[in-house]
């Protein structure tokens, strides 16, 4: 879980760009010029031609931004324009190049190399499919067999450099399961053992797990942006919704992908690994909290994720972080995305029925919202 509370705390700082989130500026430049409006040359880089081509747009079109633009909302916005004026997605990166982009490491055998790749394109159609989501973005994923290779491969794709990625980089090389990482902005890396034997004999449900999960982490950050450390908790929280959420829905989404069960079922499994202990949701919102809480951050935030798809489905949990790109607050996307407010949704938390009079877990979706 340290891995991805990092991607969390580390990959939110002043100044993380890359090329990747870069090439989001880009297309936002490449659509405004193309609508007719001047924001400068096609280079990335958020300036004062770019703004006021953008505030032109936004006068014209009704466009709502709340967040000032920073190369952070590169990709959200790129996308939401291209929704708005279908004949402008031509510049989506997504659609300029439908493969993922991976780059490996000289040390990770082909047959690996093939199985990522087929992961990957599973998980990204899935996750099209499951959320009902069109991503403007391109990532890119990076793999590595040691912490040499990984850092200089990182470091080659994004551009941090206020942050020492050797300490996650290290952690995600000797993980136990064989096979660790966590994400930058625009970018999964990923550690997989160097021997070649053990990279054969990788536990793979584990492997399409992590993928998954941390691809939903990605598109999250593609929808709404990401962060800023500076910031602030309320301001964080504005523009990246409440951890438990964040967390949960990767979890569920992760767990759904690579074993295909019911979602209700893996809910199962956290309740016994909460021990009839359901944390209050409204405690769990925060970055703090998924540092000082992680375990309860994911098990009880799988439990509500899991709850809200019975409710209303993967797409609203989708739309929830497409609202939240924005800039009206965590609580207005939640309220867009699912009919209801924060509030009303810990009270069905706190007092649905999950298990039956003998105390054995109720199992298939609970589709009843206890109201207050």
């Amino acid at each position: 879980m340290r891995a991805i509370l990092l991607l969390l705390l580390l990959t939110l700082l002043p100044g993380a760009g890359s090329a990747q989130i870069r090439e989001g500026v880009r297309c936002v430049q490449n659509q405004l010029a193309e609508a007719g409006f001047n924001p400068g040359p096609a280079d990335g880089l958020v300036g004062a031609n770019t703004r006021r081509a953008l505030a032109e747009f936004q006068a014209e079109t009704g466009l709502v931004m709340e967040h000032r633009f920073e190369t952070d909302l590169g990709n959200s916005l790129c996308r939401r324009i291209g929704l708005m004026r279908p004949e402008l997605k031509t510049f989506w990166p997504s659609l300029q190049n439908r493969q993922p982009k991976i780059v490996y490491s000289d040390g990770v055998r082909e047959d690996l190399r093939a199985r990522i790749m087929l992961a990957v394109t599973r998980a990204q159609t899935g996750i099209r499919n499951t959320f009902q989501v069109e991503l403007a973005g391109r990532d890119v994923i990076v793999v590595a067999d040691n912490p040499r290779d990984l850092r200089r491969l990182v470091a080659e794709h994004v551009g941090l450099p206020a942050v020492d990625q050797s300490a996650t980089i290290a952690e995600s090389c000797t993980s136990f399961r064989g096979m660790d990482g966590t994400i930058l902005p625009g970018l999964l890396y990923i550690c997989v053992p160097s021997e070649a034997d053990r990279q054969a004999e990788l536990d793979w449900v584990w492997g399409e797990f992590l993928l998954a999960r941390q691809m939903v982490f990605l598109m999250q950050a593609q929808l709404a942006g990401v962060g800023r450390v500076e910031w602030g908790v309320d301001e964080k929280m504005k523009r990246d919704g409440p951890a438990w959420l964040m967390a949960g829905s990767a979890q569920a989404y992760g767990n759904k992908f690579a074993l295909g069960t019911p979602d209700w079922d893996y809910r199962i499994v956290n309740y016994r690994r909460l021990d009839r202990n359901f944390h209050d949701l409204a405690d769990l919102e925060t970055l703090d909290a998924l540092k000082t809480r992680s375990p309860d951050v994911y098990r009880a935030g799988t439990v509500g994720a899991i709850d809200l798809v019975d409710l209303y489905g993967y797409p609203a949990i989708g739309r929830f972080y497409e609202v939240l790109g924005h800039g009206l607050g965590w609580t207005h996307a939640f309220e867009t995305a699912f009919g209801l407010t924060p509030q009303a949704f810990y009270h069905h938390y706190r007092n649905v029925v999950r298990f039956d009079s003998v105390g054995n877990p109720a199992s298939g979706p609970l589709s009843t919202l206890v109201t207050p």
